[in-house]
């Protein structure tokens, strides 16, 4: 679940932190990029770090 939502993602989906903070972060991210970015999540926390793109979800529905 979202604890915080910085400046810069507020800007890209048209949601506030006051919208979203407490709800599951799939609400800001394409349902079709979630299995690849929990993946990339899961091996990042067993230390392989590696750069995962992804789209966030604007407010309107668009895809930035």
């Amino acid at each position: 679940f979202l604890t915080y939502l910085s400046p810069i993602i507020e800007k890209l989906s048209g949601y506030t932190s006051d919208e979203v903070v407490g709800q599951h972060f799939s609400r800001v991210i394409h349902t079709e990029d979630l299995p690849g970015l929990v993946a990339s999540f899961q091996r990042s926390m067993q230390g392989e770090i590696e750069p995962y793109e992804f789209c966030i979800v604007h407010k309107s529905g668009s895809c930035m």
